[in-house]
């Protein structure tokens, strides 16, 4: 195959191939390309997506790799991997149904497990570019709804929470207060705006002081002082349940709370 304009990048055999170009060197290697090409790509907008597709090898058989496209210009495209892929320069990209062939430009390490690879198009490809594009906004407006529905029962959820008699307060791993009800206002005397996004420890006067960074799941007693009027506490039975992930993160901290 012949290249509109020599490669960055020289290719030999399959052992000759690193699995990725420093980024210093890669921007010799820019820095090196003729003005002509610099003022082209220049003028040609790349647009930003996130879509899966598949990286073959066309001279080796059986060579695919999973990656992503993360962006796209009618020229060329830029995908992304999360392992160092050792593919020879002359490559096809499966997308949707779609085979479309290129020349690696570039490949190399982005950050920690996550590389970089760019690919010109033999040919230039509106079409693919747009129905990517489409793609993408199809499934940008799917995730919107769906965030509007789960934003909905939020608010439904939150609503029937002020309705019950205990004080309901959800919290982040650090002790960031995410919710807070009617009735934990009412038992702890502090609104809901002014607890939710400070952390909780700071926030309420509790006799020992809570941290709920630090809790497991389970009951404890505090005092709330003083909140009578001959400077009296009152006692504050707290109940934690401490949410995790399948891996054993703290994901939240639910906090019930009952005076006594």
């Amino acid at each position: 195959m012949t290249s509109a304009h020599p490669p960055s990048i020289h290719w030999s055999s399959e052992s000759g191939i690193n699995p990725w170009i420093p980024p210093d060197l890669l921007k010799l290697a820019r820095a090196a390309a003729l003005p002509a090409d610099i003022a082209r790509l220049r003028r040609e907008r790349r647009y930003i997506v996130n879509q899966p597709a598949q990286l073959v090898a066309v001279e080796k058989a059986g060579c695919v790799w999973p990656v992503r496209i993360r962006d796209i210009s009618p020229r060329g495209m830029q995908l992304a991997a999360e392992q160092a892929i050792l593919a020879p320069p002359e490559v096809r990209i499966r997308w949707n149904g779609r085979d479309v062939r290129g020349i690696i430009r570039y490949n190399h390490k982005y950050d920690s497990g996550n590389y970089r690879i760019g690919v010109e198009l033999d040919t230039r490809s509106d079409d693919l570019m747009r129905e990517i594009l489409a793609r993408q906004s199809e499934e940008l407006r799917d995730a919107n709804l769906v965030l509007e529905h789960q934003a909905g029962l939020a608010r439904q959820y939150a609503s029937l929470l002020d309705l019950v008699s205990d004080a309901v307060a959800v919290l982040a791993p650090d002790g960031v207060v995410l919710f807070w009800n009617k009735p934990a206002e009412r038992l702890y005397g502090c609104r809901r705006a002014q607890v939710v996004g400070r952390k909780f420890q700071t926030s309420i006067p509790l006799e020992p002081a809570a941290d709920p960074a630090n809790v497991s799941s389970g009951i404890e007693t505090h005092h709330l002082r003083p909140v009578c009027a001959d400077g009296a506490s009152l006692p504050v039975a707290i109940q934690w349940t401490v949410e995790k992930d399948a891996s054993g993160q703290v994901q939240a901290v639910v906090c019930i709370s009952r005076g006594s």
